[in-house]
């Protein structure tokens, strides 16, 4: 019954448009991580919109696989696990589901044809430095911008869940890496960049060549749409 009654949270209407999806945002952060704060430049969207506002335990029925080591979903056999290392986090929702940019002030720099991610880097200013992120957005049925558009606004609808590529069944899969040889802040450097195997470096995808970021160690601000 539970299981239901999160389906229709998220089945109720059909999905947003980029022209009517308008966003609300939850007073609260929904942390499950070391920052439990909601300053925006230690928390960030959560990467899909909702009909409805969810309390802490409800958002966490969405998240599958986390960032670290794992048996590959699709390539793994019964019986035998074939060693993987997942870089970003999957979130399980219906198809169609808006996908939410989870900061603002970004571009986007590539869309990929192989697991249809939509790639968006965005920066800001803390006080030495001037910093840049990057959000991979993946498996998506429809992507909303193209190449060198801009993302003013943290929250905007950035296209639809899928399962399009390399998956197993419908979700997101979201990625955060820091382009190479530009700053980290200091408590991601401590807490959320922790070593990726020598193995998984060596993978000639120019993605894993960045250091990436475990986006569990962020707290999110949950946006959902409003009637």
């Amino acid at each position: 019954m539970f299981i239901q009654t999160l389906a229709a949270l998220m089945l109720a209407a059909p999905p947003a448009t980029p022209e009517t999806a308008k966003l609300k945002l939850a007073p609260e952060c929904f942390a499950w991580s070391p920052r439990e704060n909601c300053d925006p430049k230690h928390s960030l969207i959560f990467p899909v919109l909702f009909r409805s506002r969810l309390k802490d335990y409800e958002l966490m029925q969405f998240v599958g696989s986390r960032y670290g080591k794992r048996c590959n979903p699709v390539e793994s056999k019964p019986g035998k696990c074939l060693d993987d290392f997942h870089m970003g986090l999957d979130i399980k929702v219906p198809r169609g589901t808006p996908v939410a940019s989870v900061r603002g002030n970004g571009r986007v720099i590539e869309i990929t044809p192989i697991n249809y991610c939509l790639l968006i880097e965005y920066a800001w200013e803390e006080p030495l430095a001037k910093m840049t992120q990057r959000a991979k957005y993946c498996h998506l049925d429809k992507i909303y911008p193209k190449v060198g558009d801009r993302i003013e606004k943290a929250g905007t609808a950035i296209g639809e869940v899928g399962d399009r590529g390399h998956a197993k069944g419908v979700h997101l899969h979201f990625e955060l890496s820091v382009p190479r040889g530009q700053p980290v802040s200091e408590w991601e450097e401590e807490t959320c960049v922790p070593d990726v195997p020598a193995k998984i470096l060596a993978i000639p995808y120019k993605e894993v060549r960045f250091p990436t970021i475990d986006p569990s160690c962020y707290s999110y601000r949950v946006g959902y749409r409003n009637q």
